[in-house]
């Protein structure tokens, strides 16, 4: 179980590291492969290039959701690795718009597309793995753990993109860089055997006996909506604070250098997860977190309507990220109330028609309503998802009490 953890928490580092290169040279990539436009044309060309990876994700759900479900988490996790590696080595190829023109661009985004599938598939594929082979209290921290594996994968894409832009000034060099360590990963992957519940089960149960176990659709909504809050963060932090950042006479170098320090402070708080995940039931660890997070949020707006300086979105930039909750580390009693032949489809269509409508929503209501009505106007979109987000997680908390789960904050 320890060496399925390291295997999946690289792995998912590895694939992490890919996937979000593109989002913190999105700067510096976007005028290469986008018609010439006017400003505002170009934020535009610019928020379709980060989302676009995103709005493929439910199709991404289907393919390697049935996938999973059919012949297993393991090869699931296999084949989302290799697709990743490949785009990336893609981009590294790609000719730019000034010398193919309107193909590049639709080449470009079909290569973002393929990325957001591989990353949906890779990061489900590996929580259900998680979730079905590790046992109570344990998998609780594990499965934080391999989430630390993806955002320690964002914050390695920005210390290399950083460090190959400074000393070689050839961003292509960082997706070549991409493409070979997401190669390294399938090695890694080759010695996963297949997860525990789900090979136990297709051996003693069979398929058709857990198949006609319905799906909850509330619960399914309720998981939809927890999914909804971290993104809108995560777009906020790392795309549109650089905008403003950028608004300071800050360069690129330097925007990368503030999205480093917040990614390692994250990183530090992650690590407090892995403990309190591992002593405190996960359910109120989120109650808790979000009963934190929502009046503080809704706070830090105005000031940073007031105030706009590199210092305030800063502060910004680390509240979001520490502080906003999501689905960890409740994953494996969140998961649990899916049928298992089912599970793998019903999480990632699920997780990724929420990244889909919330990034669309973020890349071009975000630029929208700031133009409007100032930052202020992002009340729009946190306060329903802040509710929405408390309706979800109180639902799962009514399924704990019935069952006789929920008793204490403490587990043992």
């Amino acid at each position: 179980q320890k060496e399925a953890v390291g295997i999946l928490s690289i792995g998912t580092f590895l694939e992490y590291f890919d996937f979000k290169l593109y989002i913190h040279l999105a700067v510096i990539i976007n005028p290469l492969f986008f018609p010439p436009a006017d400003p505002f044309s170009m934020s535009m060309l610019s928020a379709f290039a980060f989302c676009t990876s995103f709005l493929f994700r439910p199709f991404g759900g289907l393919l390697f959701g049935w996938i999973g479900d059919k012949i297993g988490r393991k090869n699931t996790i296999f084949l989302t690795t290799f697709f990743m590696g490949a785009s990336c080595f893609g981009m590294y190829i790609l000719p730019e718009y000034s010398k193919i023109g309107i193909w590049a661009s639709v080449i470009m985004l079909l290569l973002r597309a393929l990325q957001g599938m591989s990353s949906l598939g890779e990061f489900v594929g590996a929580e259900l793995y998680i979730s079905e082979s590790i046992a109570k209290p344990y998998v609780y921290p594990a499965i934080v753990i391999v989430g630390i594996g993806s955002m320690l994968g964002g914050t390695f894409a920005i210390a290399i993109s950083k460090f190959l832009i400074d000393t070689t000034g050839n961003w292509r060099n960082v997706f070549l860089a991409g493409s070979m360590i997401a190669f390294v990963g399938i090695i890694f992957r080759t010695k996963l055997r297949e997860s525990g519940e789900f090979a136990d089960a297709n051996q003693r149960l069979g398929a058709s006996q857990s198949i006609e176990r319905k799906v909850d659709k509330t619960l399914v909504l309720s998981y939809f909506f927890m999914r909804c809050l971290y993104p809108i963060s995560l777009y906020l932090s790392f795309a549109y604070a650089p905008v403003m950042l950028k608004k300071h006479g800050y360069n690129m170098s330097e925007i990368l250098s503030q999205n480093l320090i917040v990614t390692l402070i994250d990183f530090l708080f992650a690590l407090l997860f892995v403990y309190i995940s591992y002593k405190f039931n996960p359910l109120k660890i989120l109650r808790v977190l979000s009963s934190f997070y929502i009046p503080i949020i809704l706070i830090m707006i105005p000031l940073v309507q007031l105030y706009q300086t590199p210092l305030m979105i800063f502060a910004f930039q680390i509240f979001t990220m520490c502080f906003c909750p999501h689905t960890l580390p409740a994953e494996p009693i969140i998961f649990k109330y899916f049928p298992l032949f089912k599970r793998f489809r019903v999480v990632s269509i699920t997780f990724a028609l929420g990244s889909a409508f919330i990034y669309a929503i973020s890349s071009f209501g975000v630029e929208y309503i700031v133009n409007i009505s100032n930052f202020i106007g992002l009340y729009v979109l946190i306060i329903p998802l802040c509710i929405t987000y408390l309706w979800g997680l109180n639902n799962f908390i009514k399924e704990e009490i019935k069952k006789g789960d929920y008793q204490s904050f403490f587990k043992r």
